[in-house]
């Protein structure tokens, strides 16, 4: 099935045609008939019937690609509400946990949702649980930012 994913379209054969040209184009065509059917196997009956029956599985996939893409707009609001919702549980180390903020928001200033660094350390800080506040005390007292 790689076969079939990544390399072009054999031409038609015809009777000039060479012994191993005809069996690139037959190889490359079970190949195809191959991927479109486990597709066809493995994807949920919702997403089968959202496409029609195409002739190459790669424009199946193309299209599946198209119909399912996410927007721009819900992985804005899905990030935004991971990024002010995510908690600091205790599990592994305060320095992940906030690397993990700045990493969203680097992912929300790539969709211009993005906020500033002084507004990523206050919700930092405030993601914090209260056995921490020595750390949001000491950081409040700097006079440096």
């Amino acid at each position: 099935m790689d076969m079939r994913l990544n390399e072009e379209i054999p031409e038609e054969v015809d009777d000039d045609s060479t012994r191993e040209e005809k069996q690139i184009y037959k190889d490359w065509h079970r190949a195809n008939r191959m991927a479109k059917n486990v597709m066809r196997n493995t994807l949920s009956d919702t997403v089968i019937s959202c496409i029609d029956e195409l002739e190459y599985a790669i424009d199946c996939m193309e299209k599946i690609s198209q119909k399912f893409k996410e927007s721009n707009k819900a992985k804005a609001a899905r990030q935004s509400k991971k990024f002010y919702e995510l908690k600091f549980n205790g599990v592994g180390s305060v320095r992940n946990h906030i690397m993990q903020l700045i990493d969203i928001n680097n992912q929300l200033k790539e969709l211009d949702r993005g906020v500033n660094n002084a507004q990523v350390v206050h919700i930092a800080l405030e993601s914090l649980p209260s056995d921490l506040s020595n750390l949001k005390s000491n950081y409040n007292a700097q006079k440096e930012k």
